[in-house]
């Protein structure tokens, strides 16, 4: 009976290591908030991907971020194809979308995932700055 339980025992701490280890396998590095900026200013910027709706991105988003809610990723993923070798930053308003987005991505063929530290919520608790779509169109004299 002894023997039954420790082969048991063994066979979930076996078990049990490997799921760790290929969940460990498929989290997206960080990226942080002043790394991604630098990025951003330099000769090869990173696409950034903002999953959130539609309405959130509006409210203000990560300058040059584009916008593909997690929800219509899978049918969208061929719009950012070509970004599939390179490094894709995404985030969500705290990270779960983004999670789930990120997991589209991999299953994609995209390799060079990163996920935005803080998502939304710490880019703007940071004081960064924010784009709205149009603001760059208006005119204020009008």
């Amino acid at each position: 009976m002894f023997k039954w339980i420790s082969s048991v025992a063994l066979v979930l701490c076996i078990v049990g290591c490997s799921l760790s280890a290929v969940e460990a396998e498929e989290a997206t590095p960080l990226i942080s908030q002043g790394e991604l900026i630098t990025q951003l200013a330099s000769e090869t910027p990173p696409l950034v991907l903002d999953v959130r709706t539609a309405d959130e991105y509006g409210e203000g988003h990560v300058p040059t971020a584009l916008n593909i809610p997690h929800e219509e990723l899978s049918d969208r993923v061929s719009e950012i194809a070509i970004a599939k070798q390179g490094a894709v930053v995404v985030y969500c308003r705290s990270g779960r979308r983004a999670e789930i987005a990120e997991t589209v991505l991999r299953e994609a063929g995209f390799t060079g995932l990163l996920h935005l530290e803080g998502d939304m919520l710490g880019w703007e608790a940071a004081g960064l700055p924010t784009e709205k779509p149009g603001a760059e169109e208006a005119d204020p004299s009008v």
